[in-house]
């Protein structure tokens, strides 16, 4: 059976036992304690732990998930991956173990028909209900159930918390004889564990004691690639429908064959896994970076180039693998194939990038090896190993590979501590809002408190808010005071909290006796904190406030919103459909909108698209609000952020005929209410991402105005009668400016030339080689090149360095004449001499620059030049 029919088999069976289907989450988890979703029961937490009204009591998905912690064994076991695809069953106080077990063993003997009699069962040792049900319900003989310990079948979130037996399936791969608990435990080549059932029905307390929970739950799990093997009769994941085609294409660029080489098959099997990851990866909208999610990107897409050179590719391929990867995948993830331009000129940028800094970093490790070679040391620091992973980007196994051709070791301790610590500043990079809260709020007030009433579309001031907790210093308070800063949550509230790019409100809380300044909201889990400051009086729990919005903050935070719906909208109509969201802030003094486009954006571009906004503006659109589920406005039409998780219900926004987006910002009633807008900056912040900031409504105006003061100041000065006046008199002014720098740059010039003889009876003799320093002052480098390459004709047997001061910074240039250049090597002695001052660059042999900030080491770096000589 097909992985598409494998899929598509298992959510109409569960949806035939009346689960809701729900489509998978993004691979960016709206968790802020996780980096990735990791498996398929994250987007459903909150239900689990009941935080979330529950709407639905049984579900089945489909998740996309990402693990990296066995990165190292991919490629080298037929199960491990850093992409894959879980299957999943959930129930929410509904039923539990009986029908969790009857449908799992129905779905894969009745509709997958895998054989009985290759199927092993294991239970948690002291799950005698989930045995019998094994053993007298559906049948299965003793000798195919065995009890196992807590590490295999114990399922816990934490320390504390919802925790419960697990019950896994096995199937035999062989089948050549019945297995023994030991086989399957020591055994991971002939069984694979397939499906695991977890019973979550204890509360695990802080004393280590279980508590049954009053609603237990289903959370089962069931690997798509390890499905697709067993049913489809192959030996390892990467031999199935999933695999194979991205394997295929790969060896045939490579002109290999696959299963003819034990350590390029290896290779042929990173690549494929990790550019699964790196295309879903990308399509949720991560990028490479240094830091968080797009480190780990980083890694896998790098990894994936390094096996490439092992399979002996010289120019950049991984990129081309997108395709097959899509074709496979398209039917169920149709959004890859829109991204597939996108994914491809990532992928391809990051490869283009690394192929330079793996250069420099073969560069390093040639000096460094020179190095200990000089000391008579055979072990390669971590400190060293370290930086060439993280500054540029090399793979660890390849200078393992490098350095143990020279007989030298790696200090793999000190490296490891030195990754660890980059771990835990990838962990402190995971962004969001309510990560950040979460530090300062008790988790256990949020658990306990209920759901906060949003009343901010319609209302900017609510009477009779109840004041349900108050927080100081990341505790519960009964009561804060003049002075206090303080977090508080109400029952409801006008004010917005921060979310969707649009920032929290900010305004006031009063009662008879009391004024709060609320200077920002946030949230968690739907639960609005204030964050504020107690201005006068006393407040307690249990007070009712009339809470109130900053009326023009807000005003001002809404026309910038639509605004930025409206940006969206030119700039795909302007450079194309290919644009797309990948963040934004919208406050009340500016927008900022970061999207998805790989050329420089001409002066042109940005005109049409501030022209185009503007028209809307004018043409009084009204902006039309909806609330509709989730499937019925991607069908008509309405774009979506993709990093986003959405619910089953969305506020939809639509603007005219012009903008269809979903939003739960707040917005402008009518376009005109924005009033102007106009474009502030536009730069690149990555790679394939720019970015727009701008104006609207009075901010905007005021902007204008000092433009106004600036062009009637220029008019004073220059004695202009309008504005192309005065671009004339600039432009005559600036063309006289570079004739002058010209003339002085050519006396310059001359006076160098006119004192080469001087230059040349003043050198010193240092281990046989004539050397000239040369220190100058603000002189252009062509100048300085000029002197140097005429120097060289008038002497021979010469090391020549010009050092040349120029806008705070100094320049290097290092020449060798032709008859040393065996002797001497230009290159790598200016970059020695740079370093001292803070600087580095490089060359040929016979001719290099570099270049140094710290201008007072000058001194220090001429020193080390001369030392350097006498080492020769």
């Amino acid at each position: 059976m097909n992985s598409k029919d494998l899929r598509q088999n298992f959510l109409d069976f569960f949806k035939s036992k009346g689960h809701e289907i729900r489509a998978g989450s993004s691979l960016i988890p709206e968790d802020p304690t996780l980096l990735f979703t990791v498996a398929g029961m994250v987007p459903f937490k909150n239900y689990f732990l009941r935080k979330v009204p529950i709407t639905f009591k049984r579900a089945a998905s489909c998740q996309k998930c990402i693990r990296t912690n066995d990165i190292e064994n991919v490629g080298k076991t037929r199960r491990h991956h850093t992409f894959f695809e879980m299957l999943g069953n959930f129930s929410f106080g509904d039923y539990f173990k009986k029908e969790a077990i009857e449908w799992a063993w129905e779905f894969l003997t009745e509709i997958i028909k895998l054989p009985k009699n290759r199927m092993y069962i294991s239970v948690y040792k002291d799950d005698d209900e989930a045995y019998e049900i094994w053993n007298k319900k559906m049948k299965i003989p003793a000798e195919r159930i065995f009890r196992m310990g807590k590490e295999t079948n114990f399922w816990e979130m934490g320390t504390v918390g919802p925790c419960g037996y697990c019950s896994e399936i096995y199937f035999d791969l062989e089948g050549s004889s019945i297995a023994t608990q030991e086989d399957i435990e020591k055994n991971d080549d002939r069984f694979l564990e397939i499906w695991n059932l977890v019973f979550t029905q204890f509360e695990k307390k802080a004393d280590g004691s279980l508590v049954e929970l009053e609603y237990k739950n289903i959370d089962t799990g069931m690997g798509l690639e390890r499905l697709a093997a067993v049913s489809q009769g192959v030996y390892s994941n990467f031999e199935t429908d999933l695999f194979m085609p991205i394997i295929n294409f790969i060896a045939k660029k490579a002109g290999i064959q696959y299963k003819s080489d034990a350590k390029k098959d290896i290779s042929l099997r990173v690549i494929a896994d990790h550019l699964r990851s790196a295309v879903f990866l990308i399509a949720d909208g991560v990028l490479p970076s240094n830091e968080g999610r797009g480190y780990v990107l980083r890694r896998i897409i790098r990894r994936g180039v390094r096996h490439c050179k092992l399979l002996g590719f010289k120019e950049i391929f991984l990129f081309e693998g997108v395709s097959p990867v899509i074709s496979i995948m398209q039917d169920f993830y149709p959004e890859l194939l829109k991204r597939k331009e996108y994914i491809m000129q990532i992928i391809k940028l990051e490869e283009e990038k690394f192929q330079t800094t793996m250069e420099k970093g073969i560069e390093i490790l040639e000096n460094e090896m020179e190095r200990l070679k000089k000391l008579n040391e055979k072990i390669l620091s971590g400190n060293v190993i370290f930086k060439l992973y993280d500054t540029y980007g090399f793979p660890v196994e390849i200078t393992e590979e490098i350095i143990e051709e020279h007989g030298i070791k790696t200090d793999k301790n000190r490296f490891d501590e030195l990754m660890d610590m980059q771990r835990e500043t990838a962990r402190k990079s995971w962004k969001g809002t309510s990560a950040e809260l979460l530090e300062k709020v008790p988790m256990d007030l949020i658990q306990k408190l209920n759901v906060t009433l949003f009343t901010g579309y319609e209302n900017l001031k609510e009477e009779n808010c109840k004041i349900l907790a108050i927080i100081k210093d990341k505790k519960e308070v009964n009561s804060a005071e003049k002075g206090d800063e303080i977090n508080i949550i109400l029952d409801k509230t006008p004010f917005y909290a921060e979310s969707g790019g649009q920032i929290g409100d900010a305004g006031v809380l009063l009662t008879n006796n009391c004024e709060i300044l609320v200077f920002d909201t946030k949230k968690i889990d739907e639960r609005y904190f204030h964050i504020c400051k107690v201005k006068n009086g006393n407040i307690k729990k249990g007070d009712i406030v009339i809470a109130s919005v900053d009326e023009i903050k807000r005003k001002d935070t809404m026309k910038n919103h639509s605004a930025t719906h409206l940006l969206q909208a030119a700039l795909r109509k302007i450079l194309g459909v290919h644009v797309e969201q990948s963040g934004s802030y919208v406050g009340y003094d500016r927008l900022r909108f970061d999207f998805t486009h790989f050329a420089q954006i001409t002066t042109e571009e940005i005109l049409k698209i501030e022209d185009l906004v503007n028209k809307w503006i004018q043409e009084c659109y009204a902006a039309d609000i909806k609330e509709m589920d989730i499937d019925s406005a991607k069908k008509q039409g309405a774009i979506a952020l993709f990093e986003d998780k959405y619910k089953k219900n969305v506020r939809t926004v639509k603007i005219g005929d012009v903008s269809f987006e979903l939003c739960g910002g707040t917005h402008v009633k009518n376009t005109g209410e924005i009033g102007l807008f106009k474009i502030i900056y536009e730069g690149s912040i990555s790679a394939g991402i720019r970015r727009i900031e701008a104006l609207t409504g009075n901010g905007a105006i005021k902007l204008l105005n000092e433009y106004e003061k600036l062009v009637l100041k220029l008019k004073n000065n220059f004695k202009a009668g309008d504005i192309t006046e005065i671009e004339d008199k600039i432009d005559k002014l600036i063309e006289e400016n570079k004739n002058l720098k010209k003339q002085m740059e050519n006396t310059k010039k001359d006076e160098l030339l006119k004192n080469i003889e001087e230059y040349i009876n003043n050198k010193i003799v240092i281990n046989e080689i004539n050397t000239i320093i040369v220190k100058l002052n603000g002189i252009s480098k062509d100048a300085v090149r000029v002197l140097g390459d005429n120097i060289k004709l008038k002497i021979k047997k010469a090391f020549i360095l010009i050092t040349n001061v120029l806008e705070d910074k100094v320049n290097f240039l290092a020449i060798v004449t032709d008859d040393l250049v065996d002797k001497l090597d230009a290159s790598k002695i200016v970059k020695e001499v740079a370093k001292v001052c803070g600087g580095g660059g490089g060359g040929r042999k016979n001719m290099a620059e570099a270049g140094g900030k710290d201008v007072n080491k000058l001194d220090q770096a001429i020193s080390l030049a001369k030392e350097l000589l006498k080492r020769v």
